[in-house]
């Protein structure tokens, strides 16, 4: 009898003592990322490794190279290409390749989402999850609004001749996700980490990847089924 009593109380006093001293860890950021390339047969890197960042056609009228934001981005995708052996050039005439980047946010939707809420701890006992009373203390039902925006990256290629005209395009590499946050900056770094792997190759389709940011650790990536 003494022993359920000391289990009520713990349930009932010990999310109380964690609202007071927070213990639990904050749940890890994710995002899900789609990916979608396709390139040319044969694609050799080495025999055009000389390239110039362009503003792609869609949603970029207006931008040019030396935008801040465009070159932003342009450094994270030169990372990429910097893994397949090639080279920005300043001067677009040494150019074999030109690289077209577009991005942007759009596409706001509105979900109506029932979720339960965890507090923060969780009973000591499998009895109290029993009782509605100490299990409604730990976890909560409730109905959201969440508002989230289309985030894309769209990184294509086409080769140079000697004219500096476009002769064929090598590849194109398209990724995104949706963000509660409209902030591109923020999330177009992990747009190109998920795309990593799959840069300026053939996906056969769209593959998806969840990239986790764990707190004081590397994200965690990895592809879903």
């Amino acid at each position: 009898m003494m022993s359920a009593v000391l289990f009520r109380l713990a349930c009932l006093v010990l999310p109380l003592f964690c609202l007071l001293c927070p213990v639990c860890p904050a749940a890890a950021q994710a995002y899900v990322v789609q990916v979608d390339s396709i390139a040319a047969d044969g694609l050799n890197f080495a025999a055009n490794p000389d390239y110039v960042f362009r503003p792609g056609r869609e949603g970029m009228v207006g931008v040019n190279v030396d935008d801040l934001r465009f070159r932003e981005v342009a450094e994270l995708v030169a990372s990429c290409l910097a893994s397949r052996g090639m080279r920005e050039v300043a001067d677009g005439e040494r150019a074999d390749v030109a690289v077209y980047l577009s991005y942007g946010v759009g596409d706001e939707r509105r979900e109506i989402r029932v979720m339960d809420i965890p507090g923060p701890c969780r009973p000591l006992d499998p009895w109290c999850r029993d009782d509605p009373f100490f299990y409604d203390s730990c976890r909560r039902r409730t109905v959201r609004v969440v508002t989230t925006w289309l985030i894309r990256l769209d990184v294509s290629a086409y080769s140079l001749n000697e004219r500096g005209e476009l002769s064929g395009q090598l590849w194109s590499t398209r990724a995104e996700c949706r963000s509660s946050s409209r902030d591109e900056r923020a999330v177009l770094p992990w747009l190109v980490e998920a795309m990593r792997g799959d840069f300026a190759s053939d996906t056969h389709g769209i593959v998806s990847y969840e990239v986790r940011l764990n707190r004081n650790r590397p994200p965690e990536i990895r592809r879903l089924p």
